[in-house]
Order: C-alpha cells, then sequence, then structure tokens
C-alpha cells in the first residue's frame, strides 16, 4: 500500500506541474481565438481599439501595447500574427510615434507579402500613405497609396479601390496638383461612387469643385459645386448644404457675378447661423462684405463687417482669427479709420506670432510623448522580463522537485523488486497471496482512472456552463450599451428642451422689463403733472391717492429697473475685466457708509493681503456694498456693531470675506432660496426688498465663483466669495 501512495503521490504532482505549464500557455490560446474575418471586418476593430486605447492612462497604455507586441510574437498563425503587429502600429500612430509606427508597418507589409496576404497588404499600404501625409512626405505617401491600388485591383475590392482613388485626389489636391486631383475623384464619379459614404460621395464632387475654381476654370467648379449640393441635398445634410453654397459664391465672385454670389452667399449664412457654427458664418460675412465692397456699397459693407466682428467673439480658431484681423485692417486703412486699422493689425500680427509659438509647442510636446512612451515601454519590459525569470525560476524548481521524487521512486521501485525476488526465493508459498494483493492495486487503480476520468467530464461542464455564461454577459452588456444609448438620447433631448426654456424665460423678462418701462414711466410723469396740476376742486384725499399711486408706480420702476440689472449681468453685456486696487476698493465702499456707521458707532476692520486682482470692477463694488449693507442692517440691538473685511488669496483663488456680529440665523432651519432668491427675505422686521444678496450670487457666478455663507442665530454672519484667478 505504501507503493501505491507513492505513485499516486507522483500523479498529484505530475497533474499540478501540467496545470501550471498550461497557464502560461493561456497566450497562445488567446491568439487560437482571433477570428476568422476579413480586413473590412478587422480595420473596423484596428479603429474601435485605438480609439479606446486613446483614454488610458500613460501607465495603462505602455501596457497595452507591450501586450499586442508580445500576442503576435507569441502567434503561430501568420495572418493573426500580422494583424495584432497592424494593431501595434495603429497604437504607435495614435500616440504620435511615427517612426515606430512606420517600422512596424514596414515589417508587416514584407511579412504579408510573403506570406502572399495581399488584401493585409493592401490595409497595410494605406495606413503607411495615411502616416506618410501626416509627416508631409507626400511623394511616399502617393507610392504607398497606388501600391496598395494595385492589390485591390486585382482583388476587385470596388470599396478599397474608390476610397484610395478619394485618398490619392485628395492628396494631390493638397500638393496642389489639381489635374490629377481631378483625374483621380472623376474615376470615383464614373465607377461606383455609391460605395463610398455620404460625406465621402458629396466631398467628392465638392474637392473636384475646388480643384477647378484653383485653376480659375470657374464655370466647371459651379457645376461640380451644384452636383455637391444636390447630393447633400438628397442625403439631407445641412452642413454640406451651407460648404457647397460658399464654393458657388467663390466662383461667381471670383467671375465678377456679384449679384449670384450673394444669394448664395446668403444661404450658407443661413445654415451657419441656424447651426451656429460660428467659424463658418465669420467667413461667409467676410466674403459678403468683401462683395459689397467690389460694388461700392459701402453701408452694406459696413453692416457686414460689424456682422462679423459679432461673430468673431464666439471664434477660437487662430487661423481664422489672423484672417479676419488682417481683413478687417484693411478695410479700416481703405474707409481712413487709421486708429482702428492699426488695433487689427496688432492683432493679426499676435495671432500670428501665436500660431509659431502653437507649432513650436506642439513639436516639443511631441517629442516629450514620445519619450515618455519609451521610457514607459522600457520599464514595461523590464517589469516582463523580470515576471519571466520568476516563472522560469518556478518552472525549474517544479521540474527538479518533479525529478527528485521520481528519482525517489524509482529508487524505492528498485528496492522493491530486490526484495521481492529475495522473497520469491525464500516465500514461495505466499505467492498467491501476493497474487491477489496485486489483483487488488489493480482495482485501486482503475477506480483511481475512473474518479480521474469523471473529474474530466465535471471540468468539461464546468467549461460548457462557463461558456454559456460569458454568452449571456455578452447578450447583457450589448442590451445595456443600447439602454445606455438611449438613455443618452434621452439627456440629450432634455438639455435641449432646458436650454430652449432658459432662452424664452430671458426673452420674456427682456420683453416685460423693456415693454413695462415705456407705460410706468409715463404713469409717473402723468401723476406728476396731477400733483402739480391742482385747482379748487381737488381735495385732501385726492392728493393721498395721488401720492399712493405715485409712490406704486415708483416702486413698479424701482422693480423692473432690478429685473433689468439682472438680466443685464446673467448676459454679461457690457464689461470687461481689469486690473483693480483691492485697498481702494474697500476705502472707496465703506466710505458711502460713513452716516451709517457714525450713526450706529460700528467699527469698521479691513485687512487686504492682495494688494490687486483682475475682475470687473463694478461687479466687485456691488459685492462689497451689498455685504457690508447686510451687516449693518441686520445689527443687533444689544452690542456695538462690528464688521469685518478680509481679502486674502490661494494658488488658485482669490477670497473677499465679510464677517459682522449681527442679529444672524439659524442655517439648519433656513432654506437657501430665502437666502440668495430674488425679493426673498429670513427677517422682516427692518426694511429692505430681498434684492442684495441675491444680485450678490448672481454676480458671483457671472464672475465664475461662489459663495459660503456661515451663520449663528444671535452670534454673527460671515459671507466668503470665492473667485477664481
Amino acid at each position: 500500500m505504501l507503493f501505491i501512495r507513492n505513485i499516486f503521490l507522483s500523479l498529484s504532482l505530475f497533474f499540478l506541474f501540467t496545470v501550471a505549464f498550461t497557464q502560461v500557455t493561456n497566450l497562445n490560446q488567446i491568439v487560437a481565438q482571433m477570428p476568422e474575418t476579413s480586413v473590412e471586418t478587422y480595420e473596423a476593430l484596428i479603429e474601435k481599439y485605438t480609439s479606446d486605447f486613446e483614454h488610458l492612462s500613460d501607465n495603462r497604455r505602455a501596457y497595452e501595447l507591450q501586450k499586442v507586441i508580445t500576442l503576435a510574437e507569441q502567434s503561430a498563425e501568420p495572418k493573426t500574427q500580422i494583424y495584432f503587429y497592424m494593431l501595434a502600429g495603429a497604437m504607435y500612430y495614435g500616440e504620435r510615434s511615427f517612426n515606430k509606427s512606420d517600422s512596424i508597418y514596414e515589417a508587416t507589409l514584407k511579412q504579408a507579402l510573403d506570406e502572399q496576404l495581399y488584401p493585409e497588404a493592401g490595409l497595410i499600404c494605406i495606413k503607411l500613405g495615411n502616416l506618410n501625409q501626416s509627416v508631409h512626405k507626400s511623394s511616399q505617401a502617393l507610392k504607398f497609396y497606388q501600391q496598395a491600388l494595385l492589390y485591390f485591383e486585382k482583388l476587385h475590392k470596388n470599396a478599397f479601390i474608390l476610397r484610395i482613388r478619394y485618398l490619392v485626389g485628395d492628396l494631390y489636391y493638397k500638393v496642389k496638383d489639381y489635374t490629377n486631383c481631378i483625374a483621380n475623384l472623376q474615376e470615383i464619379v464614373r465607377s461606383s461612387p455609391d460605395s463610398l459614404n455620404k460625406r465621402g460621395y458629396i466631398s467628392t464632387f465638392n474637392t473636384i469643385g475646388l480643384a477647378y475654381s484653383e485653376m480659375k476654370n470657374y464655370s466647371k467648379a459651379i457645376r461640380f459645386f451644384e452636383k455637391s449640393m444636390q447630393a447633400a441635398r438628397t442625403y439631407k445634410d445641412t452642413v454640406w448644404i451651407g460648404i457647397a453654397a460658399r464654393g458657388i459664391g467663390n466662383s461667381y465672385k471670383m467671375e465678377g457675378n456679384y449679384t449670384k454670389a450673394l444669394s448664395f452667399y446668403f444661404q450658407d449664412l443661413d445654415i451657419a447661423l441656424s447651426r451656429k457654427f460660428w467659424d463658418e458664418a465669420l467667413t461667409v460675412s467676410l466674403s459678403i462684405a468683401e462683395v459689397y465692397e467690389y460694388t461700392k456699397q459701402s453701408n452694406q459693407a459696413q453692416d457686414y463687417y460689424e456682422k462679423a466682428i459679432e461673430f468673431q467673439k464666439n471664434v477660437h480658431n487662430a487661423e481664422l482669427n489672423y484672417t479676419f484681423h488682417k481683413q478687417l485692417a484693411r478695410y479700416y486703412q481703405k474707409t481712413g479709420r487709421h486708429e482702428l486699422a492699426t488695433q487689427s493689425l496688432f492683432w493679426a500680427d499676435s495671432l500670428s506670432k501665436l500660431l509659431f509659438d502653437q507649432s513650436q509647442i506642439i513639436r516639443e510636446i511631441r517629442l516629450k510623448s514620445s519619450f515618455e512612451l519609451e521610457k514607459k515601454e522600457s520599464e514595461y519590459r523590464l517589469l516582463l522580463a523580470e515576471s519571466r525569470e520568476r516563472q522560469q525560476q518556478i518552472i525549474f524548481v517544479t521540474v527538479i522537485g518533479g525529478l527528485v521524487l521520481t528519482s525517489l521512486l524509482l529508487t524505492y521501485i528498485v528496492r522493491e523488486k530486490i526484495r521481492t525476488n529475495q522473497l520469491l526465493h525464500s516465500q514461495k508459498l505466499n505467492l498467491e497471496y501476493k497474487n491477489e494483493e496485486l489483483a487488488a492495486v489493480s482495482e485501486e487503480l482503475s477506480a483511481s482512472n475512473e474518479e480521474l476520468q469523471a473529474s474530466n467530464e465535471t471540468q468539461l461542464i464546468l467549461m460548457d456552463n462557463l461558456h454559456q455564461r460569458n454568452q449571456e454577459i455578452e447578450f447583457l452588456n450589448k442590451d445595456l450599451e443600447r439602454q445606455v444609448q438611449a438613455r443618452t438620447i434621452e439627456l440629450e433631448a432634455t438639455v435641449s428642451n432646458l436650454t430652449q426654456q432658459n432662452q424664452d424665460i430671458q426673452q420674456f423678462t427682456y420683453i416685460v422689463s423693456h415693454n413695462l418701462r415705456a407705460p410706468v414711466a409715463r404713469i409717473l410723469g402723468l401723476l406728476h403733472l396731477m400733483e402739480t396740476d391742482t385747482d379748487e376742486d381737488t381735495t385732501s384725499s385726492d392728493h393721498e391717492l395721488v401720492a399712493l399711486l405715485h409712490k406704486a408706480a415708483h416702486e413698479m420702476d424701482i422693480t423692473i429697473s432690478d429685473l433689468t440689472s439682472i438680466l443685464s449681468i446673467k448676459n454679461n453685456v457690457d464689461h470687461y475685466k481689469e486690473k483693480i486696487d483691492t485697498a481702494r476698493l474697500v476705502s472707496y465702499t465703506v466710505d458711502l457708509f460713513n452716516d451709517q456707521i457714525e450713526n450706529t458707532h460700528a467699527k469698521i476692520d479691513s485687512r487686504v493681503e492682495v494688494p490687486e486682482i483682475i475682475t470687473i470692477r463694478s461687479y466687485m463694488e456691488s459685492i462689497l456694498y451689498h455685504l457690508i449693507s447686510n451687516a449693518l442692517k441686520y445689527r443687533s440691538p444689544d452690542r456695538i456693531p462690528w464688521v469685518s473685511i478680509h481679502i486674502s488669496s490661494t494658488e488658485e483663488e482669490n477670497i473677499l470675506s465679510v464677517e459682522d456680529n449681527g442679529i444672524g440665523f439659524d442655517l439648519e432651519d433656513a432654506e437657501l432660496y430665502k437666502i440668495f432668491g430674488l425679493y426673498q427675505r429670513l427677517h422682516t422686521h427692518v426694511k429692505g426688498k430681498g434684492y442684495g444678496l441675491f444680485l450678490v450670487k448672481t454676480q458671483v457666478e457671472v464672475l465664475q465663483g461662489w459663495v459660503v455663507v456661515k451663520s449663528k442665530e444671535n452670534v454673527g454672519t460671515r459671507f466668503e466669495i470665492h473667485l477664481p484667478k
């Protein structure tokens, strides 16, 4: 029996060793599970993977990159290996490590050609063409595009052929070879343009129009721009309708047909304004103004330059802003407004310098990113090498242990055999007994084998169950994605509705405040006339009634004025930030309360740690005024009023705090709306409108800050204004 137990122990150790070894080779199983797919499907997979890859942290990206390369190196299937290397090249391209991406693509292209995998070779050539175009190597890009075209023409893959012709045509346009640009793009038009996506189909006609326009063949340019517009209308693509309209307008302008040019410019402008495409609105407004200049319609030209100035406030494209200021400077110079022309030229020069500085910064960032990526890869490779070394050590120890156990087992078996032979000579009578014992051992081994087989069957069942669970989880994930997408659409619709409602409320407030202001003013005027124009029939009660009407109308006028002021603040109208002296601000505001301070014997403490801040002066004066006013208004009758004003700063914000020892209030019982709501008041025993703190909160929010209030009943109140630097 001891012999049987030793055999069973050895088999168990061997089984554990085998399991440990198969866990190491699970990476090969991942490669074996790579789906057999076409180049079209796999390219979509690459795009999705690289899109997710961009949102990972630096360490995670380095890990994922090395993981993909490891999968490629360990793959035994050439096609699968090529797919993994293509994915690594795309990931390096996304990291803007163009040299590494190029070297991987070049090596993978050679491997694909050696294996005669021409669809994959064609796809790699497209990637190399795109890469070379990104680094402005146009001739190299063209060479790879033409090589890809050759492969896909032999394979009769029409969708890829049209796509490559579009890329080649676009490349020729960028290098100003307009003849070859038109030739390649017209091949698309003549064959099967439906194979392109909608945007590609529309863009093909538009690019041909641009090429003819650059060649000054404006009649043909107009014809292709019209085809682009017709296709855009068919697909209901409003954006491209506007782009095509501007192209037609530019062509008519170059021909001198300014009337037709304006009609198409106006179409583009209407679309741009409806979609709030401020870049497009600015561009076409400048073109319209230029046409009016050509036709000597100076008033209309000035109107559209003024519109362009309004649109430019929403434009953040540095190159477009540079063009805007250059054209505006020329217009001001032409119309004799030399000071404005000088200002515009100054902005244009500043933007030109900014564009140059941006390009320098981008180059530095790219170099730094490349260095960081290489550093992360080196660290990961070192960790991977250490991990592999530890794995090898474990395997080595396991193998040595197995060999030692095997040696011990063999030694034991030899000794048992010698002893058995000796016993055969000395104990022949026990032979039958030994045979029976061996039969029992055989039965035990058979039972062990049956148990092992049952265990294997159980494992197979568990694996089937696990596979089924994975399929269920995958289905649930897809269903969850659909639910998230539907919920996202609902949220976007809700946000759009809320935005529209806010605009409607602002419009309503604007109309009410402006349309009521005039009637109230007329009522005040009539009441003033009634007060001055008295006769003998006017009684004292009439005088009192007129006085009450005058008071009510005056209060309504103040309310409407407050509403207009709040609307002006929320729209941030006509206010610009400037550098203000904080000590003078505090001194000036406190002086406004000299009479009230003297009457109440109030004590004012001020501590200014920040000499200057950049903000809107009128807002800061208003905020400080209302906080001091509240502190004095709600003072305690049981003690001398005390107000502390403190201005400090941190690395990220400036802080204005106003603290008093007034009557205070219980924050737990007070509603936030009662504190900061319009015409809301916590205490009614003191005269007031409930307007001051609402105005403070509104102005602070316009300054992108926030208000913190701390108060305790019959102890005092502290307001903190936090303003980002």
